[in-house]
């Protein structure tokens, strides 16, 4: 193994390579950051629409709408006797999908 030679390019290419390197390191930490970024907004808006019902409470205290006319149109303005969105069911995962 001592005897293997191993090519090594000019000191200039090699810091072509460092810096080409360290810019897509940068990127990928940029892109890492942006999916936890998306990840939580995410997270909050499945809060504010089917854990907390956001719009509908928004809809119940004469709130203006605050998302598109088309989605604020799908939320009711009142909350059934259970507490969720009037006229939504409640169903289990194994009655609407095969999870085996």
């Amino acid at each position: 193994m001592a005897d293997v030679p191993i090519p090594i390019p000019p000191e200039r290419e090699r810091k072509v390579i460092a810096e080409t390197l360290g810019a897509l390191d940068d990127k990928i930490e940029l892109n890492r950051r942006m999916n936890e970024t998306l990840e939580a907004m995410a997270q909050a808006l499945f809060k504010d629409w089917f854990v907390d019902f956001g719009p509908t409470r928004a809809k119940m205290e004469g709130r203006a709408p605050y998302l598109a006319p088309d989605l604020w149109s799908l939320f009711p303005d009142r909350l059934d006797e259970e507490g969720k969105p009037e006229g939504w069911g409640r169903e289990t995962l194994g009655s609407l999908f095969d999870v085996s």
